[in-house]
């Protein structure tokens, strides 16, 4: 009528081990701490508070150290209408570098190099190396 299946239990591994071995330690543990915030509540408020006024001071301690403030940097101080100029600055480098791009491939289809060529072709990769590297 019914068949028997045989009971697999399953395979300990370290955590449920530890866990078995803890257990009567973590009970105590509990209703101790249980029992120690219920008799002291008061004394548990003040110590909380004289840490969180200790991390602050610390925080305040360490970081005055720190001349500099890590948020400020050069391109948020820098006037409203500079970004402007910056970027007709940008957009023509970009059409530059487009053009210069445009003859290396010209260059680059060639069949045959001569030496003219090759002059043309150092000074093209040397003028977009020196357009990347410009602020």
């Amino acid at each position: 009528m019914f068949k028997k299946t045989p009971f697999n239990p399953a395979k300990p591994n370290l955590f449920t081990e530890i866990g078995k071995g803890f257990s009567g330690l973590k009970v105590g543990i509990g209703t101790k701490a249980g029992h120690l915030c219920r008799t002291r509540p008061r004394a548990i408020f003040t110590a909380m508070i004289v840490l969180m006024l200790v991390s602050l001071a610390l925080c305040f301690l360490t970081q005055r150290k720190n001349k500099t403030p890590s948020f400020a940097s050069a391109t948020v101080l820098k006037p409203l209408s500079e970004p402007v100029v910056t970027m007709g600055g940008s957009i023509s480098k970009i059409q530059l570098m487009l053009a210069l791009q445009a003859s290396l491939d010209t260059l680059a289809k060639k069949d045959h190099l001569t030496a003219a060529d090759s002059i043309a072709f150092g000074k093209i990769v040397a003028r977009m190396s020196s357009l990347k590297h410009q602020h």
